[in-house]
């Protein structure tokens, strides 16, 4: 739970435009969690923005697939692919593998780690090329 920065997005047209995008969890039962998700239009100097929507985990076993109410009648399964045992970093992606974000407890995230993460988006068959970094303070 808490706030997450979103490092980096397969490129789509909705998240093209964000800089500054954090998302903030929080757990509102065992399965229930409420997202509030805040980014800036564009740049860093941009209007702030934000969306609140819910999620719930749908995989009790691992913990691993939520399936996040993003508007009312749209709705997505997200799949964590790998995490840190720490919590610092997490790879999140779509079944479909046409999304998939990078998240990072803070701004940055180290080159190396950047790397692993993609590995870990390429052995599960997403097509890494189409990753963008999200504009960070």
């Amino acid at each position: 739970m808490g706030p997450w920065r979103i490092i980096a997005v397969m490129d789509n047209p909705v998240e093209r435009r964000f800089a500054d995008a954090v998302e903030t969890y929080s757990r509102k039962s065992r399965d229930e969690i409420d997202v509030h998700f805040r980014w800036r239009d564009q740049t860093l100097q941009g209007p702030v923005k934000t969306h609140d929507f819910s999620s719930r985990v749908v995989d009790r076993n691992t913990g691993a697939v939520w399936k996040m109410n993003l508007f009312p009648l749209l709705r997505a399964r997200y799949v964590v692919l790998a995490v840190d045992s720490h919590y610092r970093w997490a790879a999140v992606g779509h079944p479909s593998r046409r999304f998939g974000w990078v998240l990072a407890r803070e701004a940055h995230l180290d080159e190396e780690k950047y790397r692993d993460l993609m590995g870990v988006f390429a052995e599960q068959g997403y097509d890494t090329r189409r990753f963008v970094r999200v504009p960070q303070p």
